[in-house]
This record gives structure tokens, C-alpha cells and sequence, in this order.
């Protein structure tokens, strides 16, 4: 049914965004001001070339936002199709890719970004870059299963996506978004402990000329797989219960 979800996206950034001059691209904008206002002062506190770290960060955050916004979105999958879910009898799965494909969109709007910072600082584009989109599935991939286990629990307890967003919050600051790896020689356990470094990894590395480790993509490939197993069985267990918990 991917023309129903497709269009409810559609919707959504159309309903979001009703009114404004400039939509979407706000989302752009408020990207384009931290990337600028941040990247001038951590270069220096990093000691890092600014032609290196400017791409880096630009990279980092603009695939963190999508990963964020799919772990928060998926709190409040189920909640906020509550009126179509009680009136209109469709598969659940549908509020779940709906919410894939919103943020997708989200994403584009932000990659002129990147390709901006790339042009300014002159950061060569090799074959490694095809690897890009195949990180992006990884990702994307992990949306689904996050949806929908994350989706169940959150709609039975509401107070899920407060916590959600508390710990991204700290997640965000230990993960090398902004600073790189390679300032924590010796500690190899913040960084190849933390799963979501992973998941960044898989598709910031292609984009900046480098390839993803082994360890990085056995990491992604596990969690996918555990993620997956546990998420349908959440699903198939208390999908009968979402429009009553609402």
C-alpha cells in the first residue's frame, strides 16, 4: 500500500508546514545555522583543520537528525494516526512506513546542505560514496522494527517518548557527531560501544571517502537482525491492542 503511506507523508509536511514562506526548508535553515555558528568554534577547540571538520560535522549532524527523528517519531507512530486507526481499517504497518517516508523527505531537504559544505571545502567524491545509500537502508531498516516496538510500548505507556527524548539528548553529546574518534585514544569502548556511532558510521564514512569498518557493519547487520526478531514479536503480540490503548 505504499501509495497510502506515500500520500499521508505527502500530507504531513504539507499540513506541518501550511502557511509558511518557506516550509520545509526551515528545518534547513535552523541545520544550516548550527553547522555554521558551532563549526567555527569547535574546529578550534578540537584543533582540527577546518576544511576536515567542517564536511565531518555537516555529515554527522545531517544523519543524526534522521536517526533521531526516527527513534522520536516512533513513540508517537500509533498515537498520531489515532483518528484513521479507529475509523478506517488499515494495516498498522502503514503508520510506520508513513512516518519513514516523512522523515525521508525531511532529509532531502537537507542534503543541499552538505553538498554546499562540500563545495565550499573542496572534499573530493570517490567510489566509496556508493556505500552511502546502502548505510541509508541500514537505517531505514532499523526504522521499521524501531516502529513498531517502539510504537507498541509508547502507545501502551505514553511517558516513553519523554524519555526518548531525554536520552537523546545525552546520547547525542557522547556520540562523535561533532567531535571525532579520534580525540578518545585509549577509550575505544565510548566509541565502538556505543551503537548509534555505528549506525552514523555506515553512511557518514562512504560520504566523507571512507569505508565503514567490519566491526561497523557486523554491529549494524546484528542489530538488525535482533532488532527485527524482537519488534515482530512485540507487533504480532499486542497489535490487536493499539486501537484499544488508544
Amino acid at each position: 500500500m505504499w501509495r497510502v503511506w506515500s500520500s499521508l507523508a505527502w500530507h504531513d509536511i504539507l499540513t506541518r508546514y501550511r502557511r509558511s514562506t518557506i516550509g520545509p526548508f526551515w528545518l534547513t535553515l535552523s541545520v544550516a545555522i548550527f553547522v555554521t555558528a558551532l563549526g567555527g568554534l569547535y574546529h578550534t577547540l578540537f584543533r582540527m583543520d577546518v576544511s576536515e571538520y567542517m564536511p565531518f560535522m555537516t555529515a554527522g549532524l545531517v544523519v543524526w537528525t534522521l536517526m533521531s527523528a526516527f527513534l522520536l517519531e516512533s513513540c508517537v507512530i500509533f498515537v498520531e494516526g489515532d483518528p484513521i486507526i479507529k475509523q478506517v481499517r488499515l494495516p498498522l504497518t502503514v503508520f510506520v512506513f508513513r512516518m519513514i517516508m516523512r522523515n525521508l523527505i525531511v532529509f532531502l531537504h537537507n542534503l543541499p546542505i552538505l553538498v554546499v559544505v562540500f563545495l565550499v571545502f573542496q572534499v573530493d567524491l570517490t567510489w566509496k560514496i556508493v556505500l552511502a545509500p546502502i548505510g541509508l537502508a541500514f537505517l531505514c531498516l532499523n526504522a521499521i522494527w524501531a516502529g513498531l516496538l517502539i510504537g507498541v510500548v509508547s502507545t501502551r505507556y505514553r511517558d516513553v517518548v519523554q524519555v526518548m527524548t531525554s536520552l537523546l539528548q545525552v546520547v547525542f553529546f557522547v556520540t562523535p557527531v561533532f567531535w571525532s574518534p579520534t580525540l578518545l585514544q585509549g577509550r575505544p569502548l565510548i566509541v565502538e560501544g556505543n551503537v548509534l556511532y555505528h549506525f552514523l558510521e555506515v553512511v557518514r564514512g562512504p560520504l566523507l571517502g571512507q569505508v565503514p569498518s567490519t566491526l561497523t557493519y557486523g554491529i549494524v547487520s546484528g542489530v538488525t537482525v535482533v532488532g527485527w526478531t524482537a519488534g515482530l514479536l512485540m507487533f504480532q503480540r499486542f497489535r490487536n491492542r493499539i486501537a484499544y490503548w488508544l
